[in-house]
């Protein structure tokens, strides 16, 4: 029977590896659940626009998994000692771990908003404070220059040019 669920406890990407962490349970109902965390990411490449969904088509990558990428309650238990040689940034990598627990799957790398707009992109942090000032925005762990949301391309182009302004935009 192959009625086993992954659940992701912790993904790890940095340097030049990938960890993932998982807790493996038997049952039907959690097998279905694992499986409905699984789809297909879809790239616009005329609009840039990126989009999940569960129905694989052409030119979609994947089967991705789409669900969270870390268990919050694990992640509640996990506590860097103070004397670790890694501490200020394994600290730094717990809190935006907690942040992408709840942000979408999918995520816009800086230099390449910066590109598509011709502008020069702020530090990350700044850009974030603004943006999350008119919609949800995440860091990811991911890529030291992306940010999650669940804003369109459109919704976070506009934004940005509209804050930072910028040549011959996108629009």
């Amino acid at each position: 029977s192959y009625d086993l669920a992954a659940t992701p406890l912790l993904s790890y990407f940095a340097d030049h590896y990938f960890r993932l962490y998982v807790r493996i349970e038997r049952g039907t109902l959690k097998a279905e659940r694992s499986l409905g965390m699984i789809g297909y990411a879809h790239h616009d490449p005329v609009s840039g626009e990126r989009t999940v969904d569960r129905t694989p088509s052409s030119g979609a990558a994947g089967p991705l998994w789409i669900g969270p990428l870390h268990d919050r309650e694990t992640l509640s238990g996990m506590h860097v000692r103070e004397w670790f040689g890694t501490y200020v940034r394994m600290e730094r990598q717990m809190k935006i771990w907690r942040e992408e627990c709840i942000a979408p799957p999918l995520h816009y790398s800086m230099d390449e908003l910066a590109s598509r707009l011709k502008i020069s992109m702020p530090e990350r942090d700044s850009l974030m404070d603004y943006l999350s000032s008119l919609f949800p925005v995440y860091r990811t762990h991911l890529d030291p220059k992306g940010i999650r949301t669940a804003a369109t391309l459109r919704e976070v182009e506009e934004a940005i040019l509209k804050k930072y302004g910028g040549g011959r935009g996108a629009y």
